[in-house]
């Protein structure tokens, strides 16, 4: 398979998935009102010898709150309502399109063949079905639909016709406004599963050499900040393989393991705040914060350190005088003033 071939049918997977959540599940999410914060992650992944670890569990019910972010403002939305029965109720054709094309790559070698569904087929027909995803939304604000209940209907009875047609045409206004906010909403989600994926092999091996570089001069740092004692001790750990120096002959280098895990990570926010707090984050920082979503945490811990300082400052006595410092006049009596 060549590449290209390669690319394009990763591309159309993403694509699939896309449509599928457009015209499926993001309509369904909405008319059932689904509450992500009741996420949950499965009992068997927090029991045996390879459970994951609480903060662990924490990242994973972020990630599922995050996916969920935007929706709960369309729950009680009575105007889009018809819009997304009706996506549910016409969607089939594209769905069952989507899912039934074929992909054939080219084969490689003396003579290179070529096939109707390659890659480069395929990324067109996926980025076709996105946009008749979208335009089966839009399509539903030329079918009349309307939300009538008992007052609209009393209200309506009692306006004279050129008022019920102001009322229709403001509905119409307020629905399509409402459909083109949520589909905004869509390409949101979009862009940011997108920005994830859309990693070639040459921003990696970029990455990879930042992040060797950047733990050498931590490294380097911190040695050189330790006591000539010190860093004969840490010789020895070193030639023993004692301390952060063991990992290498641990099972934790080929295979999860819940510490491990939470040191990397507490190291990970460590080290961003630290970052953030010089200046701003590097490149390597920005892209792991993204991949394990810690904006929220570098913001919190952020906040927390804001707070603290604040609560120095009014807890501090440095700046109050001591007993005497104004002479005679410190307030000790009355007759100070006199």
């Amino acid at each position: 398979m060549s590449k290209e071939d390669e690319t394009g049918y990763s591309i159309f997977q993403m694509l699939k998935e896309a449509v599928i959540n457009i015209c499926k599940v993001y309509p369904n999410i909405i008319l059932n009102e689904v509450n992500f914060n009741e996420r949950y992650v499965p009992k068997h992944w927090l029991n045996g010898s390879k459970k994951l670890s609480d903060r662990h569990k924490q990242d994973i019910i972020s990630f599922m709150l995050k996916d969920g972010e935007g929706f709960s403002k369309f729950y009680k939305n009575k105007k889009i309502k018809p819009v997304l029965e009706y996506v549910l109720n016409n969607n089939e054709d594209i769905l069952m399109l989507i899912n039934t094309i074929p992909f054939y790559s080219g084969i490689d070698g003396k003579k290179k063949t070529g096939s109707i569904f390659d890659g480069e087929i395929l990324k067109k027909l996926g980025y076709y079905f996105l946009l008749c995803s979208f335009t089966l939304y839009i399509s539903a604000f030329d079918r009349d639909l309307r939300v009538d209940t008992v007052e609209d209907e009393v209200f309506l009875d009692e306006a004279e016709d050129g008022e019920e047609l102001d009322i229709i045409r403001g509905e119409q206004e307020i629905l399509e406004k409402d459909t083109l906010s949520l589909l905004n909403l869509y390409l949101l989600k979009l862009g940011e599963q997108k920005k994830l994926l859309n990693v070639n092999a040459e921003t990696i091996n970029k990455n990879v050499l930042k992040t060797k570089t950047k733990e050498k001069e931590q490294i380097v740092k911190r040695l050189g900040d330790l006591t000539i004692e010190e860093r004969e001790i840490e010789d020895i750990m070193k030639n023993s393989s004692l301390g952060d120096w063991s990992l290498g002959r641990t099972k934790a280098i080929f295979e999860y393991d819940n510490e491990q895990y939470d040191k990397e990570r507490e190291k990970l926010e460590h080290d961003a705040l630290l970052e953030l707090k010089s200046g701003g984050l590097d490149d390597v920082s920005e892209f792991t914060g993204e991949i394990f979503n810690i904006s929220s945490v570098l913001d919190q811990m952020e906040n927390d350190d804001v707070d603290r300082r604040i609560a120095q400052e009014i807890n501090n006595l440095d700046g109050l005088a001591e007993d005497d410092d104004y002479g005679d006049r410190d307030g000790d009596y009355m007759g100070d003033y006199f």
